[in-house]
């Protein structure tokens, strides 16, 4: 069977399937048509739809840890919990839930109000919650102060962006991006003091990634806010994120013009022509720049006339890359997160386009296989790389997705195998 689309799929929910059905004396190795979906899981499963849930790897067991009642799927966990009496269904992300109203879907960073275990969790039916940014819960605050940091050499800012001598198109001028004139933590979080310096109103997004000293080791990244702001607009924001006792910050800046219809950045990556790449997704460009797999990365992709866009990709996947239009796609709903975490899926993906081009992405079997090994093989080098070997304690589904993939290639070459087939079977057939 010919494939035409890779996907980076969630890693994290299938070897935490992989440790349930390994760990389990009562379980043995059986096809996936042996078990099934009964009562309460039935009824749920019904109503969400066996697209978003997948089929079952095996049937209801209880779980002795805490109580709950539970049922692997091929898309992610169904669960009883004892707790509050709910049934609920994550793919990873996600929360499908029964509740009293019906069925509610939520983040996994959030809680509804008449969830048992909601204390810490930011609100998911508060309007701040939803659209522009997914909160995470915060650690115990500590006050520290504004300090103004300089750039970090580690990172490539947009005005340092190497220049070819020659491309086929004119490069996208630097964007305006906002000023961020200090910051402090609170209990709600982290409060940034910005500004548009612009001359015209402007989408903005900042992200902080927190240091235990000046151009120290990182141990943080904070979520993204989203603001729109008229020229000369100041205001504070509130950014959910703990310092986790960090002292200095590094800003991850965007910014894109109002409308609709943006046009895409054409970007100098040291190619004879410059990466057509979306607006919002520069910053993780220049971050990926900064490791030692970005430069190559990208300049063979714009040799190679690809594409690097942002758009809304399948449940389980957060990025994508088609061989018919030669397109990079990175999931709509990272913009929750800082570009650290958007420039390690784009690794991933710019890795299958590498392969492409080199005519080494193969459609089926275990040359398949081999190109997802490779990809993510990537994307953990330039995780683990951004923060200098040493990996954040994970604050949202993302950091735990990309943590997982680092530990488990580093510590268990089997299982890492082992899941890849089990993510892939059905596209690499």
């Amino acid at each position: 069977m010919r494939h035409e689309e890779f996907a980076v799929r969630y890693f994290v929910v299938a070897v935490a399937l992989l440790l349930v059905i390994a760990a389990s004396p009562s379980a043995p190795v059986r096809a996936q048509g042996a078990c099934q979906f009964t009562l309460g899981f039935a009824a749920l499963r019904q109503a969400i739809g066996d697209v978003t849930t997948g089929a079952c790897l095996a049937n209801e067991r209880f779980n002795i840890s805490n109580g709950n009642a539970e049922q692997p799927t091929t898309r992610g966990l169904l669960v009883w919990r004892k707790a509050d009496n709910w049934t609920a269904f994550t793919n990873g992300y996600q929360t499908w839930i029964n509740g009293p109203g019906g069925l509610s879907v939520r983040l996994n960073a959030q809680r509804f109000r008449w969830e048992g275990d909601r204390a810490g969790f930011p609100d998911a039916e508060s309007p701040e919650s939803a659209p522009v940014f997914f909160p995470t819960p915060i650690a115990t605050p500590t006050r520290v102060p504004p300090p103004t940091p300089p750039p970090s050499p580690t990172r490539v800012p947009p005005t340092s962006t190497p220049v070819p001598t020659a491309t086929a198109r004119p490069a996208t001028a630097p964007p305006c991006l906002p000023v961020v004139e200090g910051w402090s933590e609170g209990y709600s979080g982290i409060t940034a003091k910005v500004q548009n310096p612009c001359s015209e109103p402007r989408i903005f997004g900042v992200s902080m990634i927190i240091f235990d000293k000046a151009d120290g080791q990182p141990v943080a990244a904070t979520n993204s806010a989203i603001w729109e702001a008229a020229p000369g607009d100041r205001r504070e924001l509130n950014i959910y994120g703990s310092t986790d006792g960090g002292t200095w910050a590094q800003y991850l800046t965007n910014s894109t013009p109002t409308g609709a219809a943006v046009p895409m950045a054409c970007e100098p990556v040291g190619a004879r022509d410059c990466l057509q790449i979306d607006q919002w997704l520069r910053r993780a460009m220049w971050v990926l720049q900064g490791t030692s797999q970005g430069p190559t990365l990208l300049r063979r992709a714009a040799e190679f006339g690809v594409q690097i866009r942002r758009q809304r990709t399948p449940v389980g996947s957060l990025g994508s890359y088609s061989l018919t239009t030669k397109t990079v796609v990175v999931d709509t709903r990272l913009d929750a997160y800082s570009d650290w975490e958007r420039a390690a899926v784009l690794a991933h993906e710019l890795q299958h386009a590498v392969d492409h081009a080199d005519g080494k992405l193969a459609a089926s079997g275990a040359a398949c296989l081999g190109n997802e090994e490779d990809a993510f093989r990537t994307q953990g080098q330039v995780w683990s790389q951004l923060w200098k070997n040493r990996l954040p304690a994970a604050a949202h589904a993302a950091q735990d997705e990309l943590n997982a993939i680092v530990l488990t290639i580093g510590r268990d070459p089997l299982r890492f195998v082992q899941t890849l087939i089990g993510l892939y079977k059905h596209q690499c057939a």
